[in-house]
């Protein structure tokens, strides 16, 4: 459950913080394919700008977890890895091994992504997923969808004061 998680795997035991995942895509894939949009040039950019941002920020009502995309390869981990260290915030974590996409959605209060189908399955069990680009679930009021980085990081820095999604 998300106060075993948090007590176990972060260094700050506030548990009434909200967790947040950051579900990262293959960094290979292509960002802006098929005429879709994305606010932000390509998956890396998108990463690193926004953990740029949590760690200028940073809300102590907030952690993170973040995990790579389940199809990406090697390198991509590395890179992640490499931008943790580069952020050092104890408010971000790597999402360990262990921990499966259904117990990150039962620990998780929402989820950001650029537009990856876990924003749905958030969306599913009742959470809003954060998008800055177009997907499958685009215009239907299922995500908080971003169509300028303005709103995109606006949307980050309230985090803790996001709307719970209504049952309709």
């Amino acid at each position: 459950n998300k106060t075993k998680f948090v007590e176990k795997y972060f260094k700050k035991k506030y548990l009434d913080q909200k967790v947040v995942l950051i579900a990262c895509h293959a960094f290979s894939d292509a960002s802006n394919g098929l005429g879709t949009s994305l606010i932000f040039n390509d998956y890396y950019q998108w990463l690193n700008e926004t953990l740029k941002f949590i760690n200028k920020t940073h809300n102590e009502k907030v952690l993170f977890i973040l995990k790579n995309h389940p199809s990406s390869r090697f390198n991509d981990l590395l890179i992640i890895k490499k931008l943790l260290k580069k952020y050092n915030n104890e408010s971000l974590i790597l999402c360990p091994k262990k921990i499966n996409t259904n117990n990150l959605i039962k620990i998780c209060d929402n989820v950001i992504t650029a537009r990856g189908t876990i924003g749905m399955e958030f969306a599913i069990n009742g959470k809003f997923p954060i998008i800055c680009g177009s997907a499958t679930y685009s215009g239907i009021g299922i995500a908080l969808e971003c169509n300028s980085k303005k709103k995109y990081f606006n949307l980050i820095n309230r985090l803790d004061r996001l709307p719970k999604m209504s049952d309709n």
